[in-house]
């Protein structure tokens, strides 16, 4: 189960913001095309757009209504968690509601003022003077080009077959002409001035009947007046160009543009606070309705991990404590979730620790009895073997005496080794409660392995322990079950040459910082059968041992809050892991 970081899993998140992108786009270009054009629906452009619009409308209608079906079940199915999502569903819309009527009204009234202040400034007036004033402009052009064509000093230039007298003349007279050229048999014979404002095709000017007449070169508006003469018995064709100013076409055209869009706005100044209102309505409906859209995404991914928390908690308090649910550590629910854990994992660890107490108990119990029962008659059957040996030493017959002797030393050994082993159990049954003092385990470490480093032995030990780990711990049970620990590494290597690794770090787990330390052999390892029996009292794999060392490390680990496990290959050696933690 993986509880989602944010409210919203990753595919509602994404799902959202594309619808979100998709309406703000939609909305622009209807909201530029309508008030850009205001009969926008004309035309194939505003259709599309129109029903591009609608269709997404119904989209998101259907699939609004698709929740609402969907939520109709669930109320009536009594489906937990219900009743919190609708709430959260009426929440959202009444937020949106909230926000968007006054915004609403307040853009109505502000265009409204706006609209209205523009006609009482006579805005219309003002561009329908710029547009008569670029007519009278263009105009007077068209009436000097005219003057000049019928100039008599100019008709009399003309009779002269002096071109270059003329295009000065020209220039005397109208210092704005662009270009002057003559045409016989559709020929250039002469031209002067600006070359970009030339006929382009001078054999077909001669067609033209038109004296002035208005053309277009790379953006500019460039005038043309022609006058036909007649010099000897050749007829040749005079052209005047005049090249208006650069700025004249796209003001002209601005101003036209300007002038017909307010001619627009003004026909339908009356209906447009309605069509206003109606058009706000048509992009307000889309973010109500995506509003509800989301208040229902957002209801079920919110109520999604809380259901499925209450899942899980079912399933733990049916005796799966150790199961963890998992989440991201951003989430909202984080918290709660932490919290479920770590006390999941105390429980677990109580749970663990009362039964290893119960079941250390157990044998402490017999262990008591086996020490009581076995320590009364060892006394008699020492002090029978040691009397039985001071006698054979005045027996004559040799053999009967080196038979009694190799029994009595065999009987005195074995009572020694059942004294060790009541010992064992006596610490076993006695272990005391822990005293906590503070202990440095770097420095308990050092000291244990300098006690077991010798010459001439096949071991030899490699500590790391890269920083200084202060915790509360009874020293003297740490210094016990450690030591026991290391001596089962050399004993693992069965006298062979091997480095026994002893590692210290500091580590940390919901949110509590330990001390591992780690010991490492290189030994021939535990069976995968018998790993399970490792840490049970009398279970031992030693010749002389009583099987009681590691379950006395691990009631001493317990004791201190801590947990002790252990990996093993065969062949390849042991790694025994202790967790303590820092502050107990």
């Amino acid at each position: 189960m993986r509880i989602p970081g944010f409210f919203f899993s990753r595919r509602t998140l994404v799902s959202l913001i594309l619808t979100y992108l998709l309406m703000v786009v939609l909305m622009f270009l209807l909201a530029h095309r309508a008030i850009t054009r205001i009969p926008f629906s004309t035309g194939p452009a505003g259709t599309f757009l129109l029903l591009s619009g609608l269709a997404f409308f119904l989209a998101v209608l259907v699939v609004l209504g698709a929740y609402v079906v969907k939520t109709l079940q669930e109320v009536r199915a009594r489906k937990p968690g219900i009743f919190l999502k609708l709430r959260l569903i009426l929440l959202f819309s009444f937020l949106t509601l909230v926000a968007s009527v006054p915004q609403g009204l307040l853009a109505i009234n502000v265009i409204r003022e706006v609209i209205g202040g523009w006609f009482q400034m006579g805005v219309t007036e003002a561009l329908q003077s710029g547009v008569n004033f670029a007519v009278s402009y263009y105009t007077e052009r068209v009436e000097l080009l005219g003057r000049v064509n019928n100039h008599p000093l100019y008709l009399h230039s003309l009779q002269q077959d002096a071109p270059e007298e003329t295009w000065r003349l020209l220039r005397s007279l109208y210092q704005e002409i662009s270009s002057f050229e003559i045409i016989q048999d559709g020929r250039r014979v002469f031209w002067a001035g600006d070359p970009s404002f030339l006929l382009p095709s001078p054999e077909e000017e001669e067609t033209l009947t038109s004296p002035v007449t208005r053309e277009s070169i790379e953006g500019l508006t460039v005038l043309r007046v022609r006058r036909v003469f007649e010099r000897g018995s050749t007829l040749s064709l005079a052209v005047i160009s005049l090249s208006m100013p650069p700025w004249y076409v796209d003001q002209s055209n601005r101003l036209t543009e300007l002038r017909d869009r307010f001619l627009l706005l003004d026909r339908y100044q009356g209906p447009f606070l309605l069509s206003l209102i109606l058009f706000y309505g048509f992009f307000a409906l889309p973010l109500v309705f995506l509003a509800l859209l989301l208040g229902f995404l957002l209801s079920d991914d919110f109520l999604k991990p809380l259901i499925q928390l209450e899942h899980d908690m079912r399933r733990i308090a049916a005796g799966e404590l150790s199961f963890r649910p998992t989440f991201t550590p951003r989430s909202e629910i984080a918290f709660l979730i932490r919290a479920f854990a770590t006390m999941l994992t105390e429980l677990e660890r109580n749970r663990e620790k009362l039964l290893q107490a119960e079941k250390i108990a157990t044998w402490q119990d017999i262990a008591q009895q086996l020490a009581h029962e076995i320590k009364n008659p060892l006394t008699p059957i020492r002090l029978a073997a040691e009397r039985i040996r001071r006698k054979a030493e005045g027996v004559e017959d040799e053999a009967l005496q080196r038979v009694l002797d190799q029994s009595t030393q065999i009987i005195l050994h074995e009572v020694n080794r059942l004294t060790r082993l009541l010992e064992e159990f006596r610490d076993f049954s006695r272990l005391r409660e822990p005293t906590l003092t503070p202990c440095n385990l770097r420095s308990l470490l050092s000291h244990i392995l300098s006690s077991y480093d010798a010459p001439q032995t096949p071991y030899r030990f490699h500590l790391d322990t890269p920083e200084d780990i202060v915790i509360q711990a009874d020293e003297e049970h740490l210094k016990q079950a450690l030591s026991n620990l290391i001596q089962n590494a050399i004993d693992a290597g069965a006298g062979k040459e091997q480095t026994i690794t002893v590692r210290l770090l500091r580590t940390s787990r919901d949110g509590r910082s330990y001390a591992t330390i780690e010991i490492r052999d290189e030994g021939h390892g535990i069976p995968e059968d018998q790993q399970r029996l490792v840490f049970l009292p009398y279970y031992t794999t030693k010749r002389q041992g009583t099987g009681l060392g590691l379950a006395i490390v691990q009631r001493i680990v317990l004791d201190h809050n801590g947990k002790i496990w252990f990996t093993s290959e065969v062949g390849k050696g042991s790694t025994f892991y202790i967790e303590l933690p820092v502050e107990p």
